[in-house]
């Protein structure tokens, strides 16, 4: 809520949580009007959740970002300037850094090997400025990524059959095939916690959908 970018809207969408998260939102910020919230009468899941999210987003541009994220004031409008630097940008990634340690980078992106599996850039590495220069990437992560608004409209919304995990690399590559461009700006800056919902009991789900996915 405390992005400098003046024009935005905000939608939450709340996957029946069991915890008072939403109550403590309603206090704090439901007289803004800027915050739509919709409450999901069962679990959709990471990827249904985000697409209820983007059907009801109104703005040129849509941004995914996850509830275990912090933003720097400034993100949203790097973002922006990425999109105007180039018409044909389709999604832009953040710069995205761990929030344990805000020195250390979560991801820079990911790429395809030579095996068709995604692999990250960055990872774990200390930020030296060794990523600092807007880049192609093949596929931006769903933690903090914008999207066209005309491109998603083209390419479609994200595919639900994924449930969790890839979702995000797939939605790129129809992003890239459609004839557009991927890319991360390292000035928007998001701090990632990573797996911030997620109990023990979920990691066989992630080991599952992660697998089939791939």
């Amino acid at each position: 809520m405390e992005s400098d970018y003046p024009n935005l809207e905000i939608v939450l969408v709340d996957n029946v949580s069991s915890d008072d998260s939403l109550k403590i939102i309603e206090n704090k910020f439901g007289n803004d009007g800027r915050l739509t919230i919709i409450k999901n009468k069962t679990n959709l899941d990471f990827v249904g959740a985000n697409n209820i999210g983007l059907r009801h987003a109104k703005g040129e541009y849509a941004v995914l970002l996850n509830n275990d994220t912090e933003v720097d004031k400034n993100w949203l409008n790097e973002i922006l300037k990425t999109f105007q630097l180039n018409s044909k940008v389709g999604i832009v990634q953040a710069k995205l850094l761990t929030l344990k340690n805000k020195t250390k980078f979560d991801t820079c992106g990911h790429y395809m090997s030579i095996f068709g599996l995604p692999y990250e850039v960055g990872v774990a590495e200390t930020d030296v400025g060794q990523y600092d220069r807007i880049r192609y990437i093949f596929g931006a992560r769903g933690a903090a990524m914008a999207i066209k608004r005309s491109v998603l409209n083209n390419i479609g919304l994200l595919d639900e059959d994924f449930i969790i995990y890839g979702e995000d690399t797939d939605l790129c590559w129809r992003c890239w095939l459609s004839g557009f461009r991927v890319v991360m700006n390292p000035k928007a800056r998001v701090y990632h916690m990573g797996a911030g919902t997620l109990n023990t009991s979920s990691f066989y789900r992630i080991f599952y959908h992660g697998t089939k996915n791939n």
